[in-house]
């Protein structure tokens, strides 16, 4: 049904659901901490409704929600995780507006992922004033601990199994390099769960609304990133060739995240081949849960990503079908 103003106006069912929906996605974490994975999903309503139902009906569903979800949380919850999760909601209306101005799918996604980092950076500076503490320094220490309980329980185990001394030296030795590594990289670890969770809001939002016919979109598989962040590339790969241990830091963290959205854009290679050689959908299935189960899929779609900048693969399959 469409209002005076042209908007599309929600039936009553709809608007209900779309309440109950995005209230779940705020309040849940906040009553249950094994729930938080849901925040990085805010962005998805907020970019669906407001794009479905136009700015005063999409207002006035997420404000309901919002609204029943602080409640929620702050009696059943913790409203302080409540509050964090705003720093996603930005992102949904990034994504909106990029529709509308119908930018590329990858412009607004870098976008996207500019407001969730500020929005972060942000909250933690208010944390930081009102808490007299650092939350990133506090969330590192965090991980260090947990990293140091896994460490010690594997060890324990390979102990009980009757693992020569000499083998569980090697596997001390190796726990230890890995837990200073993941250390090292945790800046890097940071921004890709913001890359990952931008990404799979856009995948999700973008086939919701083109079920709509609302999006302006191609499909995922022609999406690409642009040509000059090959230069990044080029600067990570002298920064760790650069005798400064600072400096090589700070390109393995730039490498990590560079990589990340490669593999976004090799997923996109992968998902245009398979469509190019009408690869039956179970096997496409079974192709993808391979890749992503397996640390040298995801590489390798990293590398097929980079590869696409200069061969441009998927040029190639279109001029041998």
């Amino acid at each position: 049904m469409i209002d005076r103003k042209g908007e599309r106006a929600p039936e009553k069912n709809q608007f209900v659901f779309g309440v109950i929906l995005t209230s779940a996605v705020f309040a849940l974490p906040a009553i249950d901490v094994q729930l938080a994975w849901l925040q990085t999903f805010i962005p998805l309503p907020i970019f669906y409704y407001f794009t479905l139902l136009g700015k005063r009906h999409g207002t006035r569903l997420v404000g309901t929600a919002i609204i029943f979800s602080s409640f929620v949380s702050l009696f059943l919850g913790s409203f302080k995780i409540f509050l964090f999760s705003f720093t996603f909601l930005p992102a949904g209306f990034v994504l909106t507006l990029a529709v509308k101005k119908n930018d590329n799918p990858v412009r607004a996604g870098m976008h996207a992922i500019l407001a969730t980092v500020l929005c972060l950076l942000l909250f933690w500076a208010l944390i930081a004033m009102s808490e007299q503490a650092n939350p990133y320094l506090e969330t590192r220490e965090e991980l260090e601990k947990s990293l140091e309980i896994a460490t010690e329980s594997y060890l324990e185990m390979a102990k009980d199994s009757g693992l020569p001394l000499a083998s569980q030296q090697e596997l001390q030795s190796l726990f230890k390099q890995l837990q200073h590594f993941i250390l090292k990289v945790f800046p890097a670890l940071l921004l890709i769960v913001v890359c990952n969770a931008i990404w799979l809001n856009i995948i999700v939002g973008h086939w919701l609304l083109k079920k709509k016919s609302l999006s302006p979109w191609k499909e995922y598989r022609e999406w690409k990133l642009p040509e000059p962040l090959v230069w990044v590339i080029i600067l990570v790969a002298v920064g760790l060739l650069v005798p400064d241990e600072r400096i090589n830091i700070v390109a393995l963290n730039a490498a990590l995240v560079v990589g990340t959205l490669y593999f976004f854009q090799g997923l996109a290679v992968l998902s245009s081949l398979l469509a190019r050689w009408s690869v039956p959908q179970v096997l496409k299935v079974i192709i993808y849960l391979l890749v992503f189960i397996q640390a040298y899929g995801i590489m390798l779609l990293a590398v097929l990503g980079v590869a696409d900048i200069w061969i441009n693969l998927r040029k190639r399959s279109d001029n041998m079908a």
